[in-house]
């Protein structure tokens, strides 16, 4: 499904990122609405929605992810070099295992949490559902490995883009790796639905400044985000620049020629 350009103020949340935000929320028992519901209890909501353990571990590493999931039957390797992580999602035959850098910041861990959730949503979760409203549920033996596909599940066009055995995602602690197309349209996704989890756009965009400089609107919508909704700043900032860019256009030549873009 195409991502359509984010909405203005009043608008309507892209439909896939709305129903599957919906769905997660009911599946913890309802979201709370209204300012006092902020930031919102993502650890515990994914506790409720998703067959997912999570465990917090300190300075967490591609090694010591991996030495968590082998001592716990998960799996026997990652196969990634060993680099700092603040988090690792692995998901094998239905159930998830999300490790946190129990180090970071409350906010990091906020949003890392609800990146993870939209990472099993997203790329693992519902995958499976089509294969199971597509075929049945024995379908699944073939994606975890359990036994060989029969002639009719061998369809490219049913097994397109499902996950094959066990699914392992990565959060690097540092930004700005390079990605192939298929990664960096999967990050965009993960990061629209968390965002969507911790601060809904129509709750958001109500609190956009109205006047000023447009980087004074940028800086204080990212202050508020932060401080309501419990995001990263980075995190916020980036939110803040594509609302505000949404409501009020894109900055134009003058705007970047003054850093104020």
């Amino acid at each position: 499904m195409p991502i359509t350009p984010s909405p203005v103020e009043g608008g309507a949340v892209e439909a896939w990122v709305a129903r599957a935000a919906e769905q997660f929320w009911s599946d913890a028992g309802g979201a709370v609405e209204g300012p006092a519901c902020f930031p919102r209890d993502v650890e515990g909501a994914v506790a409720l929605a998703l067959p997912v353990m999570l465990v917090k571990i300190p300075r967490l590493g591609v090694f010591r992810a991996e030495r968590w999931l082998v001592d716990h039957g998960c799996c026997s390797t990652l196969a990634v070099p060993d680099r700092r992580l603040r988090a690792c999602l692995v998901a094998v035959e239905d159930q998830g295992y999300l490790l946190l850098d129990g180090c970071d910041a409350a906010d990091e861990q906020r949003y890392s949490i609800a990146h993870e959730a939209a990472h099993f949503i997203l790329d693992y979760q519902q995958p499976r559902q089509r294969v199971v409203r597509r075929l049945s549920a024995s379908a699944l033996a073939v994606l975890d490995g359990r036994r060989a596909a029969e002639a009719t599940e061998r369809l490219d066009a049913v097994l397109a883009d499902v996950p094959l055995g066990m699914h392992v995602h990565t959060l690097d602690r540092e930004a700005g790796s390079l990605m192939d197309a298929p990664i960096a349209r999967s990050e965009r996704r993960a990061d629209r639905l968390a965002l969507e989890l911790l601060a809904p756009e129509r709750a958001a965009v109500k609190q956009l400044p109205a006047g000023g400089r447009r980087a004074d609107r940028r800086n204080e919508a990212a202050s508020t985000f932060a401080k309501r909704f419990g995001l990263p700043h980075a995190v916020a900032l980036a939110y803040a620049r594509r609302l505000l860019d949404a409501r009020d256009g894109p900055p134009g030549l003058g705007e970047w020629l003054s850093g104020e873009g």
